[in-house]
């Protein structure tokens, strides 16, 4: 569902932020989809390596393409990272469970230019109302709502003015 709302919603030439990118695949789809760059971030370095191998299998490198390990909810340094690296951006992906984006909801201000959105994958239906609220209390607005089976996927756009 991230992959089809990624499809949907990029511009091209946007900066994006991968949230908990794993092996780097869905900063590769929207840099093939026309992204100016994409930023991957995860806690696992053991990800943060398969990114970039991945990366350089399909031709992205440097700096169009970056993965980095870190803990942004947790770490200020990782944060600061990310801003370096290609901040603000555009779009944020985070497709992993609701604790986790729960956990990220609050970055996202920094992250994000005023009017950047989100997509947030992962969420069980039986958590959906609690990402919905922690975003909207965070400054966004949602835009969309995706379901497959049990699943939920969330767009929203960042309000100009904080909350």
């Amino acid at each position: 569902m991230c992959l089809a709302a990624l499809e949907a919603r990029l511009i091209p030439g946007s900066r994006v932020v991968d949230l908990g990118s794993g092996s780097g695949v869905l900063s590769i789809a929207a840099l093939r989809l026309g992204a100016a760059c994409a930023v991957g971030v995860d806690i696992d370095p053991k990800a943060e390596d398969m990114a970039r191998e991945n990366g350089a299998y399909n031709g992205m490198s440097t700096p169009r393409f970056q993965a980095f390990t870190g803990d942004v909810a947790g770490d200020p340094s990782a944060l600061a990272a990310l801003m370096d690296a290609g901040g603000p951006f555009d779009l944020a992906l985070i497709n992993i469970v609701a604790n986790v984006i729960l956990a990220l909801t609050p970055s996202l201000r920094r992250l994000l230019r005023p009017g950047g959105a989100v997509i947030c994958s992962g969420i069980l239906d039986s958590r959906l109302e609690e990402v919905r609220a922690c975003l909207q209390a965070h400054g966004f607005r949602i835009l969309e709502t995706r379901s497959q089976e049990e699943w939920r996927c969330l767009t929203a756009r960042l309000e100009e003015e904080a909350p």
